[in-house]
C-alpha cells in the first residue's frame, strides 16, 4: 500500500502537469506502458479513472520489479 501511496503522490504532485511530465523521471519505461494501456501521455492525472490509475501503477510496478531482479 505504501508504494501505491507514493505513486499517487508522484502522479498528482504538480496539478497542471501532464501524466508524462509528472512521472517521466521516475519510470524509464513510461512511454511503452502508456502505449500498451492506451493512455495518452498528454492527459492530466485528474482525468484518469480509478481503474486506469491502478492499472498504470500495477504495470509500472511490475516492470520496475523486473528491472530490479535482473
Amino acid at each position: 500500500f505504501a508504494n501505491f501511496e507514493k505513486f499517487t503522490a508522484s502522479l498528482f504532485q504538480a496539478r497542471r502537469k501532464t501524466l508524462h511530465n509528472n512521472l517521466k523521471t521516475k519510470y524509464e519505461n513510461l512511454p511503452t506502458i502508456l502505449e500498451n494501456l492506451k493512455i495518452k501521455p498528454s492527459i492530466r492525472p485528474e482525468d484518469l479513472s480509478i481503474e486506469e490509475i491502478v492499472s498504470l501503477f500495477l504495470n509500472l510496478s511490475c516492470k520496475s520489479q523486473d528491472l530490479l531482479n535482473l
